[in-house]
């Protein structure tokens, strides 16, 4: 019986790709980067009151290379658009990504495929919401957005998206989870000191968001493993951290 790898026809924004417990975070110049935005998914940014594409291909599709000797298919997962992408996989094979509806990248559906049937996961009334990791559990992670132009990191199950808040500032966007249900991304801050662009790492489990902190002044949590070790990167450099301890790698 051949084994089929869910691929959506895609825009590839980014050269790296991200899973619930095993992320690839972006390849980058660090430190050059004075202000890096809010990562809402790999290649999305929330910058300067908008969302800003920080790399993409020319071809208005992308497809995984399949080596003719292995018996694999590519199949299109219906998530329509003008652009789409599969942003996570979990071991039962349910897909979550987006789909864009228009160029100026104002409006978007958080998607979710399973067996064949596709699933829009709403969002808080804004126009733009993005699925970006998915557990064995069926738990949804993301970001989606306000009428006000906020974007909230959410998670999603059976049917119901919840609000995971921020570290006390405007936005937050969920990145990873695992099959625990804790939950990592980037929040913004409430620092009035601060320059704009201070966001950090968050944990998220049983209702209480936590900083992670940084090393450099921003940070974002891209994956989580099954004992809450955390990774992803700061303007340092990439992190491991665990217990209340962040680790350059």
């Amino acid at each position: 019986m051949q084994r089929r790898i869910a691929v959506a026809f895609s825009v590839m924004v980014l050269a790296a790709c991200q899973s619930a417990g095993n992320p690839v975070g972006p390849v980058r110049d660090t430190a050059a980067v004075e202000d890096p935005g809010l990562l809402l998914a790999p290649g999305l940014v929330w910058k300067n009151s908008g969302v800003q594409v920080l790399e993409e291909l020319p071809s208005p599709k992308a497809f995984m290379p399949i080596p003719r000797i292995a018996p694999y298919v590519a199949t299109d997962l219906g998530f329509g658009g003008l652009r789409s992408r599969a942003a996570g996989i979990n071991d039962l094979g349910q897909v979550v990504g987006y789909s864009v509806e228009d160029s100026a990248f104002r409006i978007a559906h958080a998607l979710l495929w399973d067996n064949g049937t596709v699933t829009d996961l709403g969002s808080f009334g804004g126009t733009f919401a993005l699925a970006t990791g998915i557990n064995n559990r069926g738990q949804v992670v993301g970001s989606s957005q306000y009428a006000d132009g906020t974007f909230h990191a959410f998670l999603w199950e059976n049917g119901v998206m919840t609000d995971l808040g921020t570290l006390g500032g405007g936005s937050s966007s969920g990145l990873g989870i695992n099959d625990l249900g804790q939950v990592t991304g980037v929040s913004t801050r409430a620092c009035p000191f601060c320059s704009g662009n201070e966001a950090h790492a968050f944990l998220w489990q049983d209702g209480v968001m936590t900083d992670l902190g940084a090393l450099g002044g921003y940070s974002q949590g891209t994956g989580i493993g099954v004992r809450g070790q955390v990774v992803g990167w700061t303007i340092a450099g990439a992190f491991l951290w665990e217990e209340g301890t962040m680790t350059a790698l």
